[in-house]
């Protein structure tokens, strides 16, 4: 299964192996949240932007922008397990950018201004000035000069056409066409690589930081 090219407001799974399903190249942002059960949303609460509820594995989260959540970008609750998730932008979330993540989740070269947790952290970067676009009016592609260029690792099958010396972090590859979210009847994404490696001992984030001071994208 694959939920590819979406424009949503929050996106939530519960008690699912996903047997290598991917949610991709997706824009999930501004989502609001029901706090009471009765269907009356608010803007006020707890709503994640890509919910994987209890007991979730085996899913595949890349190339997604999710951002102005009352929740963080990506929340894993337990117990999750055998998640991979990879070049996401991550912005302006509550609490986090990932949460949660308890047995074998790997997070690569995702962006935020939040923090980020998992078992295999690698590449995540932590900045105020991302230098994106236009952040106010939803382009999340990177400007010259951005902190995210070319500091993430290679990850086949994900970051192949990478251009640099090495893959931008986030969801989008600055001098590379951007992906656009929306239906696309042509051919479709080839068939993702298998699951690499196991990582099954938790750690605290400690993702590239960099220290400034915040300013107003240009």
């Amino acid at each position: 299964m694959r939920a590819f090219r979406l424009r949503i407001q929050e996106f939530i799974i519960r008690s699912t192996d996903g047997g290598g399903t991917e949610i991709a190249y997706n824009l999930v942002h501004d989502n609001r949240t029901s706090p009471s059960g009765d269907g009356t949303f608010s803007p006020f609460g707890w709503g994640p932007g890509i919910y994987l509820d209890n007991d979730s594995s085996n899913f595949l989260i890349h190339h997604n922008v999710v951002w102005n959540t009352p929740g963080p970008g990506v929340f894993l609750n337990t117990a999750s397990s055998n998640q991979q998730i990879y070049n996401n932008t991550l912005w302006n979330n509550r609490d986090s950018a990932i949460m949660g993540g308890d047995i074998n989740v790997k997070a690569y070269n995702n962006l935020s201004d939040r923090g980020f947790s998992g078992t295999d952290l690698r590449n995540n970067l932590t900045t105020s000035n991302a230098r994106f676009v236009d952040f106010a009016n939803g382009n999340f592609q990177l400007q010259s000069g951005s902190p995210a260029i070319d500091q993430g690792i290679v990850i086949s099958g994900f970051t192949d056409g990478y251009v640099g010396s090495a893959p931008d972090i986030g969801a989008y590859e600055f001098g590379v066409q951007a992906w656009k979210a929306g239906a696309n009847t042509g051919t479709p994404p080839p068939t993702p690589p298998s699951p690499i490696g196991n990582s099954t001992e938790a750690q605290e984030q400690q993702p590239l930081i960099l220290q400034e001071e915040e300013i107003t994208e240009p």
